[in-house]
């Protein structure tokens, strides 16, 4: 009984003793390697095919050894990684002594793929971007960076999909960027880009606003002395404020001009408008006139002179040329009126002088009518007086 305990604890100390070595020379030991991923394999252990991702420190690297049988052999690994370059994508041959205790030692080889299997990493400096409209086409690659854990920028191709994107239309788009290095690994992200109209309306044009009093306010066009434009409506919402306005006095007056676009951008402007009298007044009764030489004369005689906005101007009215009436020929008359405005009218007629003749036969009847008449006269006196005896 004792030997055979003996035997049995024997056993166990050979067994502890034996993983111990394998587990010293930093290997990994698993019973599940399959035939397809072995690459070498010896009576008594076989190591799988191994994937190891690039820039992995060679102190993390272990290999997948199983055990195949043990039979009191004692043996350790020494592994060669002197080929292996963790920092260059490719296929490596790892050797594997194997160096048993009591007796000759075997050379295993292993494939160790350094792989890269990590995408690459896309930073986007907006996922969201607002651009007014009609504005310069940004370069969206600027938008985004990318890099990658193994291949250089000039290595990855870069697809940015602007899937329609319309700078000049209003709206919502999606730019859909996707990146994938050599190695097929693929990283995809979408950045949303919001085309907007921000900017209010503005004056494009702007004349000096100036009104005749009593105009009709209806009648007004607003475009002729002011006028508003858009970066992209052609048509805005226009309203004027013109309360403030009393067509019927002269003066000036605040007019409140809200002028909207589409997009709800709004510009407020004020603007001065001059109510103003521009027309002159109105000279009536004005004709020719003969007269005959030294008769009197009234050159403002039957003329009237009115104005649209101060009334009944002939108080006003005025001669501003000479005239002489004993002087025979046809003369000038030129009368003037002027309103509050400053408003000037000036108007001019004819008016001939005509000579007086004086001839024998007008002596003539002139002396006999004046007997005449003296005759007359003493026969009713006469009768007069013998009437009263």
């Amino acid at each position: 009984m004792k030997k055979l305990m003996s035997i049995m604890l024997l056993a166990v100390l050979l067994f502890s003793s034996l993983i111990t070595e394998v587990f010293a020379s930093e290997t990994n030991q698993t019973t599940s390697a399959t035939e397809e991923t072995v690459v070498s394999s010896s009576e008594y252990i076989r190591i799988a095919r191994k994937e190891i991702e690039v820039g992995t420190h060679l102190s993390d690297v272990s290999l997948d050894v199983e055990i195949l049988k043990l039979e009191n052999k004692q043996f350790t690994l020494d592994f060669d990684y002197s080929k292996l370059n963790l920092d260059v994508v490719g296929d490596y041959t790892v050797y594997t002594n194997t160096k048993f205790k009591d007796g000759p030692s075997e050379t295993l080889k292993t494939i160790i793929s350094v792989v890269d299997s990590v995408p690459p990493t896309i930073v986007l400096e907006e996922n969201r971007l607002i651009i007014e409209v009609n504005s310069v086409t940004p370069d969206w690659s600027s938008y985004v960076g990318v890099s990658d854990n193994y291949y250089g920028l000039n290595e990855l191709d870069i697809e940015i999909n602007k899937n329609g994107v319309d700078i000049n239309q209003l709206g919502t788009y999606n730019i859909d960027i996707t990146v994938s290095d050599p190695s097929n690994n693929e990283s995809t992200a979408s950045i949303t880009v919001e085309v907007r109209d921000t900017t209010s309306p503005f004056i494009s044009k702007n004349k000096p606003i100036t009104i005749e009093v009593l105009s009709n306010l209806d009648e007004i066009n607003w475009s002729d002395y002011i006028e508003f434009d858009d970066n992209y409506d052609e048509v805005l919402n226009q309203t004027v404020d013109t309360e403030a306005i009393n067509l019927e006095q002269l003066g000036a007056y605040l007019v409140l001009f809200t002028v909207t676009d589409s997009s709800g951008n709004e510009i407020i402007h004020q603007e001065t408008v001059h109510i103003v009298d521009t027309i002159k007044p109105i000279i009536n009764g004005t004709n020719d006139v003969d007269i005959d030489q030294g008769k009197p004369f009234d050159p403002l005689e039957g003329i009237t002179a009115t104005d649209q906005y101060d009334g009944d101007l002939t108080s006003r009215l005025k001669v501003v040329s000479d005239y002489d009436v004993n002087k025979v020929g046809k003369q000038e008359i030129k009368l003037e009126v002027s309103d509050s405005s400053g408003n000037k009218s000036i108007i001019t007629y004819q008016l001939t002088v005509n000579r007086t003749l004086i001839t024998k036969d007008s002596i003539r009847y002139v002396l006999i009518g004046g007997l005449v008449l003296t005759a007359v006269v003493l026969i009713l006196r006469k009768r007069i007086h013998s009437n009263r005896k």
